[in-house]
């Protein structure tokens, strides 16, 4: 992106904002005002996180516009969670005034730093520098020798004996393509090998360019030239440009790079290809780019992707980076981001630390610093040092905690938080304290070994929009009502209980997509109650499994249970079936051929396990999609299909088959055929003494 292009930009967001002021008796349009204000400043930033800004001082203030986004969307929040709470009061009331005037300060100061990016943005258009200029010193523009590449030795080696071996006698042009996200380091890479003293031996002409994103075949052949001849080129036409470079690069084993080559050049890559081909045996170009399709076309041999760094290896960048080589040792005792980290001189500015699966020291002084902390993530504190209410007053604008060990009381400080993981705790019932998260909207508990219930009213989370719970084998039910949690969009587990808080009607009205585990089924009494869950109506549902339960003294009648599953009949966009514990004799019709039509059409992965009083299997060999079937302990199945009068392919697509505790299992088919399992690659067979096995050729 131009620098005027974002001078120009962010004065026309902070326009309108010197044009009014805070009215206390209008507080809901001046919220409005600001929301509006907070996404066109979003939606400008994430303009320019795609982009390239070259300036200084435009980063400088892309970062500060960046961090006062954070402060407008507490605001706005708080706005919103407050006002919430006083619905129903008069806008004359005490508590309805104080609040009004309160947040009109809030806003005003809101203002006031935006009239000051306003006016700070005038400074840009004094340190700009041409387009042409920027890209001309991008070109030559290559790392000190002296750096150490760290956790990139396999991938260097690779590209080195691309360059110095495998394309050395090739009599085209060779071009290696490395591909990787933005930041994974590929430039720095693409450096490093541009410098070995190999590659200065075994090319005879190096070049570098970076590529911009507004891809221009001239000035990108300008910019080449340039870097051969140093020589000012501006006044020749396109086609003395590709006349005089074939010149230079005839007869010549050239090493060009293309650094950061963006999608925008897609359509001017066959030509560009074109024009380079013209140096000697072993003439070689390494791509680099974030985009796959950039690097399959422009390579002439599979793309190289770049992966991202190790956790040590991270470190040993950073602290380079950040620490002058004196003081690294205690950079790192003080790192905010890293295992074993202490968390002192944390910036006042952090929004995210991210720990992986480290221990931490720690004092909760240290985190009163970071008072624009949004997100803290995988956080493992020892359970002896839990971490204690100091902490939460000063950074009440969190979002994302993921954490093991916490005092739940403190929840009630998280009001603006979105997202919610917790793991590793030993709690049997989980507090109230949840309530207070009312723009929860992401909420996953995992390994609760203990805990058997969860709080009573979470239907309060009208904001809710995705529910897991993994780990948890105490727990039995979810809580009542699940139903009116109207945006909830993925839910882990339903535990079908006993009355009609917690019936499958509760699902009904849910558009629930994903995974979607259901137990209980035992509880389910009825056709009509399962078909109250809606399965067919819940088109985006593409993992599902069915549980029963049969621990119990009552056993379920055997022809009741198979009803019950023939009402749970899912939608055909299903990817997934599993089930267990199903003591039905038969399955369903919609798990085998109904009329003309295959239910289960898209079926990839099918899983029973314990159905244990099933005498006869659908006609499996006839879902098209099917490639992994995995069958455990059913004890009086004889056949996997006993279809005896298809003729067609039986499992056309099967490539993975697992049988296990089937000791009156036969054979595979009833009337096996040459048209069988084409595609079977990997089978495991257990506990099933009496299968006969005809010839399967595609095993491996």
């Amino acid at each position: 992106m131009s620098e005027s292009m974002v001078r120009l930009v962010l004065g026309n967001i902070m326009k309108p904002i010197k044009e009014t002021i805070v009215n206390p008796n209008k507080i809901d349009e001046e919220v409005r005002f600001v929301a509006d204000q907070l996404r066109m400043i979003r939606a400008f930033l994430k303009d320019v996180e795609r982009q390239e800004t070259t300036s200084y001082v435009t980063q400088e203030l892309v970062q500060r516009l960046k961090d006062l986004t954070y402060v407008m969307d507490d605001v706005i929040d708080e706005y919103y969670i407050e006002s919430h709470q006083l619905k129903g009061l008069s806008n004359y009331k005490p508590m309805s005034i104080m609040f009004r005037r309160r947040f009109a300060g809030k806003l005003e100061e809101i203002r006031r730093r935006l009239e000051l990016f306003s006016n700070e943005t005038t400074m840009v258009r004094y340190v700009t520098v041409p387009d042409e200029i920027i890209e001309l010193r991008q070109s030559s523009l290559i790392i000190s020798q002296d750096r150490v590449l760290y956790g990139r030795d396999r991938d260097k080696k690779q590209i080195m004996e691309f360059l110095l071996s495998q394309a050395r006698d090739s009599d085209y042009l060779s071009i290696y393509p490395v591909v990787g996200l933005a930041g994974v380091g590929k430039t720095r890479l693409a450096q490093v090998v541009f410098n070995d003293v190999r590659v200065r031996s075994h090319f005879n002409m190096q070049i570098w360019v970076r590529v911009t994103q507004d891809f221009d075949m001239r000035r990108l052949l300008y910019s080449i030239l340039h870097c051969i001849t140093s020589e000012k080129c501006n006044g020749l036409e396109f086609d003395q440009l590709v006349r005089k470079l074939r010149e230079l690069l005839q007869s010549k084993r050239f090493f060009l790079v293309l650094d950061d080559m963006w999608k925008t050049s897609i359509t001017f890559i066959g030509a560009l290809k074109n024009v380079l081909t013209c140096g000697s045996k072993g003439a070689c170009i390494l791509v680099t780019s974030r985009d796959k399709d950039v690097a399959t076309m422009m390579g002439t041999c599979p793309a190289h992707h770049l992966s991202r760094l190790s956790d040590a290896d991270c470190w040993l960048l950073f602290k380079e980076h950040a620490f002058e080589p004196d003081t690294q040792s205690l950079g790192k005792q003080e790192c905010t981001i890293f295992k074993e980290a202490n968390m002192t001189c944390l910036l006042r500015s952090t929004h995210y630390i991210g720990f992986g699966c480290g221990r931490l020291s720690f004092h909760d002084e240290d985190f009163q610093q970071v008072e624009s902390l949004r997100t803290l993530y995988q956080f493992e504190f020892p359970s002896e040092n839990m971490i204690s209410e100091g902490y939460f007053p000063a950074n009440r604008s969190l979002r994302v905690l993921s954490t093991n060990n916490i005092n739940f009381s403190l929840l009630k400080n998280l009001s603006h938080l979105r997202y919610l993981k917790l793991y590793g705790f030993e709690i049997k019932r989980f507090p109230d304290s949840i309530y207070s998260l009312r723009k929860l909207e992401f909420f996953k508990l995992k390994n609760f070994p203990k805990l058997t219930c969860l709080p009573k009213h979470m239907t309060r989370l009208q904001n809710i929009r995705h529910l897991d719970i993994e780990d948890c084998d105490s727990l039995s039910g979810l809580f009542p009502n699940v139903g009116k949690l109207c945006r909830l969009r993925t839910l882990s587990v339903f535990f079908a209980t006993l009355g009609a808080c917690n019936s499958l009607t509760e699902l009904q009205d849910l558009k629930l997509r994903g995974k979607l585990q259901i137990k209980g089924l035992e509880n389910v009494s009825s056709i009509e109650a399962a078909k109250k869950a809606n399965l067919m109506g819940k088109e985006d549902l593409l993992e599902l499994c069915l549980s029963w339960d049969n621990s119990g003294i009552t056993k379920p009648n055997a022809n009741g249970v198979q009803q019950i599953l023939e009402g749970l009949k899912p939608n055909s966009n299903l990817k997934a079936l599993r089930i267990n514990g199903y003591n039905g004799l038969g399955f369903p019709s919609w798990m085998g051929i109904m009329g003309d039509n295959v239910v289960l059409n898209n079926l990839v992965v099918l899983e029973l396990t314990n159905c244990q009083n099933c005498t006869q299997l659908p006609p499996l060999g006839k879902l098209p999609a099917l490639k992994k079937i995995v069958i455990y302990e059913m004890h009086e199945v004889k056949f996997i299909d006993d279809d005896e009068y298809y003729n067609g392919v039986a499992f056309p697509s099967l490539e993975e088959l697992k049988l296990r505790g089937l000791p009156k299992l036969e054979r595979l088919l009833k009337r096996e055929r040459e048209e069988m399992f084409p595609r079977l690659s990997d089978m495991i067979i257990l506990d099933c003494s009496n299968l006969e096995l005809s010839s399967l050729p595609s095993l491996k």
